[in-house]
């Protein structure tokens, strides 16, 4: 059985269908690549599954538990981190204390509060911000938002990560150090991960396979070289060859 299976998923705004009978599985430790061009249907379906939509049709499972129609706090605290494609911290709140937060409310067991600071700066060693604890949230650069957003996510404790964009706008060296981030998130938290992203180089050469969406369908789905080659796949991030010439 697969950590995440997600079979049938269809999800409609009034006229507008954002998924269309969507499958993917994940397995555990996992590092699976979803992409598309802008409007597939990427972040909704990160919606979906983390709860915040309630899909029309369609199953979602984690480790075999029916999440549909469960609450997003609920799903969480099931073993479903995820971060934001737009990065909001607590602005005004130290980097410390927004990842007390989510160690306080996101795992659901009562955690006290001498107990909940050391997991939060123990995520903040992880994601390299143990520097920045005590500083203002509101004061950190972009590639520093994105790790805050990801040490937030790991307090709530998740056995499935879902990060929506976290290379986006960040220069060469930041995104190489983002790419490490997300393998040490299976290889030394042995963590599966769903990793929606426009940057290639990072998909490409980190995921063990890749799940491409195109007008909330999916397309094409294998390991990262096959999906690169795959005619649907080009067509749908280039266009035809006529609408090019």
């Amino acid at each position: 059985m697969a950590l995440l299976e997600v079979r049938g998923i269809s999800k409609r705004f009034g006229g507008l269908v954002a998924l269309h009978r969507v499958d993917l599985a994940v397995e555990s430790q996992e590092i699976l690549g979803l992409i598309g061009p802008n409007g597939s249907g990427k972040t909704t379906l990160f919606n979906v599954i983390s709860g915040i939509y309630r899909p029309e049709e369609g199953s979602i499972r984690l480790a075999g538990r029916d999440l549909v129609g469960l609450s997003p706090s609920t799903i969480c605290r099931a073993g479903i981190g995820r971060t934001f494609q737009i990065v909001r911290p607590f602005a005004k709140l130290t980097v410390l204390d927004n990842v007390l937060v989510a160690a306080l409310y996101g795992q659901g067991d009562g955690m006290g509060l001498p107990a909940a600071r050391g997991e939060a700066s123990r995520w903040l060693r992880f994601v390299g911000l143990a520097d920045r604890a005590s500083v203002q949230a509101g004061s950190l650069t972009l590639g520093q938002r994105k790790r805050l957003e990801v040490a937030r996510a790991l307090a709530t404790r998740p056995k499935l990560l879902l990060l929506d964009e976290v290379m986006a706008g960040l220069n060469p060296a930041e995104t190489e150090q983002a790419m490490l981030l997300v393998q040490g998130l299976r290889e030394e938290l042995h963590l599966a991960v769903i990793m929606v992203e426009h940057v290639m180089m990072a998909v490409m050469g980190i995921s063990d396979r890749v799940v491409v969406l195109h007008h909330g369908e999916k397309i094409a789905e294998g390991k990262p070289a096959e999906v690169a080659k795959n005619p649907l796949v080009v067509e749908a991030y280039l266009g035809t060859t006529e609408e090019h010439n």
